[in-house]
């Protein structure tokens, strides 16, 4: 007997919407009180426009759509309100590059509220993947799913190699680029992944997003952009590119445990790697091996153009941003990079080994700019040293180190250029580094409850340089890089809108030295004088101060323009 089922489809303007359920039924006509049962089922019956809404349960099938949405008219598989419906991949087969959920040449495509878990392999050239994007897929959404437990315990071969996994990998493969991908607020965890990424954008990729995810708990790099890995047709277009990694917090992410590192701790929370033009923005990296690393590991080939700027990178082992090739011959180079308005907290938590820092500058790095960064590290460690930043290697040139805020307690220790440095002002005479370098404590509000913003009367206020840029971006919070007279450095604005930092002139004649400024009427001020810019003293003595319509003048013969410094705060 033959069965014949017609769906009937409603002229919507947004397309029909249909259902997915445990209860439901293939042959139903997938409205809500008449549920199909199975997302194969689903795939195959949409049209652009049409959502399917997936119900609470335990889904274990592949998703593989091959019906593509229009630009203005997206094909979208999401969960049902309130619900959390599983794509669970347990004992399904994986041969080969092998996505749980798998988008293969489809375009205008969205999958929202799933958790995805359990595709696992122990077969050599198996790799499981959470959500595949490849071939010449074009603007898919990645919207709030859970990712776990994505796993290869494939055994690795006397090279270390064999064993690999992804929880979202997006491969552009053709010649044609996989553009407009939206990777945003999804969860990967407690994913293994050998020699792969939780989360990677390989090969012939443009106009990509990867933002406010969270990464977490795996055993290799967090997110991954890279180039030149042979992934796309064209060696010219073989480099993820025009990109934005922001808002993403990445925590716990070590190769230590990983039998493709042997046991050596070297992934990093975010990596760019043969990328250019990507934006690195308003990211929380912290207890990874390393924390931001910007390279190439392929010879003569170039990572190029990436800004790294707003970050919160802290307590992470080895250290804070790594930037260059790792090898002295065999890697690529950085070039034309920028790291600007980054809190470095904490980081080189290892009390062993080599000393890294807050900033590693590797081999060829060229043309790269570090401004309006706070590197501050007060652990104690077992060789006495805060360390900052460390190049070891005179290979690089045309780099430009100014406005950065420095601060430790212990010895101070910078490697520059392969000359190591232990007092602040030696470091500051250096070619490279600019003359508005500081050092001092950014009196940060409670570090200790994760609030690195700087206190009111933090000499990072207003303290960063304004270049052509700075009134196009944002701090970590998403608020306007400037509000106030300048910048701030480090990642988060103050934004104290209201105060403007006045001008304070200082000069000296005869022994009277006078301090002149401009401060509108009744405002709360306090002058302050320093020997070392550590320790800030309130100078006593209110009377003298006499207010010239809105100006005042502060003159003393008890101290030295020579021997202190001044400054004036307000509230």
């Amino acid at each position: 007997m033959l069965f014949t089922i017609v769906v009937c489809r409603m002229p919507l303007v947004f397309g029909s919407v249909f259902h997915v359920a445990t209860t439901g039924n293939n042959l139903n006509s997938g409205i809500e009180s008449a549920p199909w049962r199975t997302l194969t089922n689903a795939a195959k019956n949409v049209l652009p426009g049409d959502t399917v809404i997936v119900h609470s349960g335990t889904y274990n099938e592949f998703l593989v759509p091959t019906i593509s949405g229009k630009s203005d008219s997206y094909i979208t598989f999401r969960a049902a309100n309130g619900k959390h419906p599983i794509i669970d991949g347990t004992g399904l087969p994986v041969n080969g590059l092998t996505g749980l959920v798998n988008l293969t040449d489809i375009r205008f495509f969205r999958i929202e509220g799933f958790r995805i878990r359990s595709l696992t392999t122990s077969k050599p050239n198996g790799v499981p993947v959470g959500i595949l994007v490849r071939g010449r897929s074009e603007g898919i959404e990645i919207i709030l799913n859970e990712i776990d437990n994505i796993t290869s315990t494939v055994t690795v071969d006397k090279d270390l190699m064999g064993r690999d996994a992804h929880g979202i990998a997006v491969y552009g493969d053709k010649l044609t680029p996989i553009q407009n991908v939206v990777i945003r607020n999804n969860e990967l965890r407690n994913l293994v992944l050998g020699s792969s990424e939780a989360l990677v954008v390989n090969g012939n990729v443009s106009d990509f997003r990867i933002i406010g995810n969270h990464i977490h708990d795996c055993d290799n790099i967090g997110i991954d952009a890279i180039g030149f890995e042979g992934i796309s047709n064209s060696s010219t277009q073989d480099q993820a590119r025009n990109g934005l990694i922001a808002g993403n917090v990445v925590w716990n992410i070590s190769s230590k445990t990983n039998p493709a590192y042997a046991g050596e701790p070297t992934a990093a929370g975010i990596y760019v790697d043969g990328g250019r033009e990507i934006i690195v923005e308003g990211n929380d990296v912290y207890s990874c091996d390393i924390g931001i690393e910007i390279a190439s590991e392929h010879k003569n080939k170039s990572t190029s153009n990436v800004f790294v700027r707003s970050n919160i990178i802290r307590n992470n082992l080895l250290g804070g941003l790594f930037v260059g090739g790792y090898d002295d011959n065999q890697t690529g180079d950085v070039l034309n990079c920028s790291v600007t308005h980054n809190t470095f907290y904490n980081n080189d938590t290892d009390s062993y080994g080599d000393e890294y820092g807050q900033i590693y500058v590797q081999y060829r790095v060229k043309k790269t700019t570090f401004y309006n960064n706070i590197l501050f590290q007060n652990l104690k460690k077992e060789n006495g040293y805060n360390t900052f930043i460390i190049h070891w290697n005179d290979s690089g040139m045309d780099n430009i180190y100014d406005y950065n805020i420095f601060y430790g307690p212990d010895t101070p220790l910078w490697v520059m250029d392969g000359v190591t440095l232990e007092v602040f002002e030696d470091y500051s005479y250096l070619k490279s580094t600019g003359e508005n370098e500081l050092w001092g404590d950014p009196n940060f509000k409670s570090p200790a409850n994760s609030d690195f913003t700087p206190s009111i009367k933090s000499f990072a206020i207003d303290a960063a340089f304004t270049y052509k840029r700075s009134n196009e971006e944002l701090d970590y919070y998403r608020k306007q890089r400037i509000i106030g007279v300048s910048p701030d450095c480090g990642a988060i604005e103050v934004g104290v809108q209201s105060i403007k930092i006045p001008r304070l002139i200082v000069t000296q004649k005869k022994g009277k030295i006078t301090l002149l400024s401009h401060l509108k009427t009744g405002t709360i001020y306090s002058l302050e004088t320093s020997i070392n810019l550590l320790k800030w003293t309130t100078i006593p003595g209110q009377d003298s101060l006499m207010f010239l319509e809105n100006s005042f003048i502060y003159e003393t013969e008890k101290l030295s323009a020579e021997n202190n410094f001044f400054r004036i705060s307000v509230y």
